[in-house]
């Protein structure tokens, strides 16, 4: 997580460097604390238990990604479709 700088520099040189991106500053607030809560963790360095994954359960990083349906962007992650925000839901300077 990145706080505080040039969010669309960095998501670009992230984009560009094929790393996973979730951007999720165009969704409301509320349901975000809602995914990142009742949500699964990334199996890094572990192999994923086995699905349903709920919250503090490991899933791989294409599950974890359903803030997608939400409608956060998301770039470099297979399995999930990149759904770029709408214009007019996208947020910042």
């Amino acid at each position: 997580m990145l706080s505080g700088y040039d969010c669309d520099a960095i998501k670009a040189q992230s984009n560009a460097a094929g790393l996973p991106v979730i951007d999720s500053r165009c969704v409301a607030f509320d349901v975000v604390v809602q995914l990142t809560l009742g949500g699964p963790l990334v199996a890094v360095g572990r192999a994923p238990e086995p699905a349903p994954w709920h919250g503090l359960s490991y899933a791989p990083l294409h599950a974890v990604a359903r803030y997608a349906a939400a409608g956060a962007e998301i770039w470099n992650i297979p399995e999930v479709e990149t759904l770029p925000a709408p214009a007019e839901r996208r947020t910042g300077p």
